[in-house]
């Protein structure tokens, strides 16, 4: 049971409507943290229409009965499990005494975040690029776009050598700055969005995503945009990465330096892998917010546990449909999504296994026997230097592999337990209040399902 002082909203809650694509009108609460951070997630309005009856003057077990009196569906147990285990955690509802609110949930998934940029530089820099989302600009950019992608894998790629072999160390480093400046453009292309829609607080960071080094923009408060809105965030950073091409385009074709046509051929393979939907990165957040489904992963694995209760109780048909909570046209899409996305994860397992990783594993103590030569050698700085970026790369991307088949191992056991349970669960008819639950991490990140009746 709650508390037994009355309850009330917390004041320093932020609340507005939150786009997607729920059955269900949704509201985005914004929470002050434990951690000096904001905990974001979005609710049904029914519960928030629940949650604003308390005034901080009725007792919780007069709310409750009120409301049942007029919500015959619902019960009080399910009603008082809402107070205690959710408005009352999360910070919603508070009292006389303080409450000890949940932190703020943070991307499991990013390592190592270090902020670079922080928002008062990313807002005069943003308000400087957004003449770059303007109608009058955005066509002529997209033509210059296709136009150097065009010409560079039908008027150029078909005729150079691009191997990998030509490079010396120096001319690695400089095609990898190159590239990585482009990756600030991209994240500079998110956050200049960002700030044309009224976000603020965006900061640019480095972090490790997997085994690899990664920029990363906070995007916080983009779960108060539209879904439109987001879209264009999820693109914008690709869009800008394309005129940054543009430009390594003309300075090609004023000097011949071919060490930009590395620059071009790495960057797009770096965009291709961006549009990929199943890691979080832009192609995953763009296939979310088009759907308007927040919590996209949790769903299809959600989903999957579903069909699984579908199948082996007929009897609970009816209740494996009920949690969702979305529109016909995501359900359909959903389900095409989780397919696809065990047919991906099942064979980037056994890539991950047989090949890449079978691999590394075999040659690590080779790299880490260059090092130790280059070192008793005394080898030119160079040497050393390249050595030491070689066993880093190949340390990470062990770490990266074990974290894979760990977080995949986790969440089959997590899925199983799921099915378990709705096997196990007696058949209701009744739907729950609370049928979906998004805790939205820091960033335009991590999302959790839950219901009641879990």
């Amino acid at each position: 049971m709650s508390p037994a002082q009355p309850l009330s909203l917390n004041p320093s809650m932020r609340v507005e409507p939150f786009d997607s694509a729920s059955l269900e009108p949704m509201v985005l609460c914004e929470v002050p943290a434990a951690d000096r951070r904001t905990s974001r997630f979005a609710v049904p309005r029914t519960i928030w229409e629940f949650a604003s009856t308390f005034d901080g003057r009725t007792s919780t077990a007069d709310l409750v009965s009120s409301y049942c009196a007029t919500h015959p569906s619902h019960t009080s147990e399910r009603l008082e499990r809402l107070v205690d285990g959710f408005l009352v955690a999360r910070g919603v509802l508070v009292g006389d005494r303080p409450v000890q609110t949940k932190r703020a949930t943070r991307s499991s998934y990013l390592g190592l975040r270090v902020a670079l940029i922080p928002s008062s530089v990313v807002n005069v820099i943003g308000r400087g690029l957004g003449v770059l989302f303007r109608r009058e600009a955005v066509l002529p950019a997209l033509v210059a776009t296709i136009a150097v992608q065009a010409w560079f894998f039908f008027g150029v790629r078909p005729h150079a050598t691009l191997s990998s072999k030509p490079l010396t160390g120096g001319d690695a480093l400089i095609v990898m700055g190159l590239v990585s400046f482009g990756s600030l453009i991209h994240e500079l292309g998110h956050a200049t969005a960002g700030v044309r829609y009224g976000c603020r607080k965006i900061t640019i960071g480095w972090g490790v995503y997997w085994y690899f080094m990664v920029l990363y923009t906070d995007l916080s408060e983009a779960w108060r945009l539209t879904r439109r809105q987001r879209v264009v965030l999820d693109v914008a950073g690709v869009y800008f990465q394309l005129l940054y091409l543009c430009a390594i385009t003309v300075w090609y074709h004023e000097t011949g330096w071919r060490l930009l046509l590395y620059c071009i051929l790495l960057s797009d393979l770096a965009i291709a892998s961006y549009v990929s939907p199943f890691f979080r990165l832009d192609g995953y957040w763009l296939v979310s917010d088009s759907l308007g489904i927040a919590n996209l992963r949790q769903q299809a694995g959600a989903l999957m546990a579903r069909a699984v209760v579908m199948i082996r109780r007929p009897d609970r048909r009816g209740d494996a449909a009920i949690g969702l909570g979305l529109d016909r046209r995501a359900t359909i899409a959903l389900t095409a999504y989780a397919v696809a996305s065990v047919g991906f994860f099942a064979w980037m397992w056994f890539a991950v296994l047989s090949r890449f990783g079978a691999t590394l594993f075999a040659t690590y103590p080779e790299t880490l026997g260059r090092l130790w030569l280059a070192v008793a050698h005394r080898a030119g700085a160079l040497h050393i230097f390249l050595a030491v970026v070689d066993l880093t790369w190949r340390s990470m991307a062990v770490v990266g592999i074990c974290l894979f088949f760990y977080r995949g191992g986790r969440a089959l056991l997590v899925g199983a337990r799921r099915v378990v349970a709705g096997l196990r669960a007696p058949r209701t008819d009744e739907r729950p209040i609370e049928h979906e639950r998004i805790a939205l991490g820091s960033d335009h990140t991590d999302t959790i399902t839950a219901s009641l009746s879990s």
